[in-house]
């Protein structure tokens, strides 16, 4: 850039900004619930389906005050 005078302007450095990190916050990992009943007929696997009588025996044992 010329100026009237002719001499050269010194362009002004624009000073760069730090860009501050964020800290990672962890993940606390939950824990999973294992199944307490286990299952007479494991044919849920092959696609069959349990029987209704051990579904029956499954929710007795779950709620047995009612």
């Amino acid at each position: 850039m010329l100026s009237v005078d002719g001499k050269k302007k010194k362009k002004k450095k624009k000073k760069k900004k730090k860009k501050k990190k964020k800290k990672k916050k962890k993940k606390k990992k939950k824990k999973k619930k294992k199944n307490i009943i286990k299952y007479k007929n494991n044919d849920d696997k092959e696609g069959k389906g349990t029987d209704d009588e051990s579904l029956l025996n499954i929710i007795i044992h779950l709620y047995p005050s009612r």
